[in-house]
């Protein structure tokens, strides 16, 4: 397997509150958490958007102790316990999708927001569909096991999230294959009683969780396909500039791209930026930050792009210019008439008269 520098981003900080307060009830300080990391004194609202393996490594190693808790237990029930929200612009795919199927296939080619080391593969088998994981680096054991239990957690809590009671119809056909043994990681052994509600099994020659095809294909009640293709957008914009990311201002970049893709939905212009934020899985105040780095804010990105739908509408479409004032959130055509002609130079009919002219 390749090896990757120590700097290359891990794990999506998002799961790192709900890491927090697990290990707290259990008795542990955030120092005792963060002792040798970048994290260490930092504020929630001010983590980097990816932890990189260096400091995940730290912390496995600081909480992990060899003859104690594992990494595994450790992801999956951090990963379980989680808000869909922790998985970012993949929640918000699973949110959106009909069904389990479609929301696994779209979210294949975006697990990188999660984590860039590893991945899944989704595969057809029949009666059952399975997700088989993969690591294509040579990322320490801890992590790699930590990572899966994340994996596998976030699956069992979107699932349940998204199928609600009917979730509990299927999961009898649902079964977890590890690698590892319980030899490896005693800890585990209360999963074998089914303890998280599907079927362990242990010594399986790859990590994969099985699950049946109607489980798959069941109708799920928050189907949205105009929100479906948004998150699908924004994902795409967030994995294409995140690919050589090394820090926290070449992150930034994305959010302005992001931000104003939702903007730019159906009804992005209703949401606010806690409900923007909540659906890029950050805080709002780590959203006004990101943004500051260029120089950009919520409102400025909004009003921006009234005015981009607005020459749009103007120029492309037979809409009156009442009727477009209101399609972009002005209740009053006069307000509109002066924020467009103070962004254009012109008011809205010269502007479509000269457009029409051309």
């Amino acid at each position: 397997m390749l090896e990757v520098p120590h700097n290359t981003p891990c794990i999506s900080t998002a799961y790192i509150p709900s890491l927090v307060r697990f290990l707290k009830s259990e008795g542990l300080s955030e120092k005792d958490i963060f002792t040798n990391t970048r994290l260490l004194g930092v504020n929630e609202d001010d983590y980097p958007p990816m932890l990189c393996l260096q400091d995940c490594t730290q912390v496995l190693e600081n909480v992990c102790p060899s003859d104690g808790r594992s990494p595994l237990f450790l992801g999956i029930f951090v990963g379980m316990f989680g808000k869909t929200g922790s998985l970012g612009t993949i929640g918000l795919i699973g949110i959106c999708s009909e069904t389990l199927d479609e929301a696994l296939r779209n979210s294949q080619q975006f697990v990188k927001l999660i984590s860039p080391l590893f991945g899944y593969n989704y595969v057809d088998e029949g009666n059952l569909v399975a997700i088989e994981f993969n690591n294509k680096f040579n990322t320490p054991e801890k992590v790699n096991d930590f990572v899966l239990g994340l994996f596998v957690g976030g699956i069992h809590a979107l699932a349940h999230n998204l199928l609600g009671n009917s979730f509990f119809d299927y999961i009898n056909e649902s079964t977890a294959n590890f690698k590892t043994s319980l030899d490896r990681y005693p800890d585990l052994a209360f999963m074998t009683n089914s303890a998280i509600g599907i079927n362990v099994k242990f010594g399986s020659k790859t990590n994969r969780i099985t699950f049946s095809k109607n489980m798959a294909m069941a109708k799920l009640p928050g189907a949205n396909k105009t929100g479906l293709k948004t998150a699908i957008e924004v994902s795409s914009n967030l994995a294409e500039n995140r690919q050589n990311i090394t820090d926290d201002n070449d992150t930034s970049k994305t959010i302005v791209d992001s931000v104003k893709a939702i903007l730019m939905s159906e009804t992005g212009l209703t949401l606010s930026s806690n409900e923007i934020s909540k659906e890029l899985g950050i805080s709002r105040r780590t959203l006004a930050r990101q943004l500051s780095v260029h120089n950009a804010t919520f409102s400025h990105l909004k009003s921006e792009v009234k005015m981009t739908l607005a020459n749009e509408y103007i120029c492309k479409t037979q809409m009156g210019i009442k009727e477009i004032a209101y399609k972009i959130g002005y209740s009053d055509v006069s307000n509109f008439s002066i924020a467009f002609k103070r962004h254009f130079g012109e008011s809205p009919a010269n502007h479509r008269a000269k457009d029409r002219a051309m």
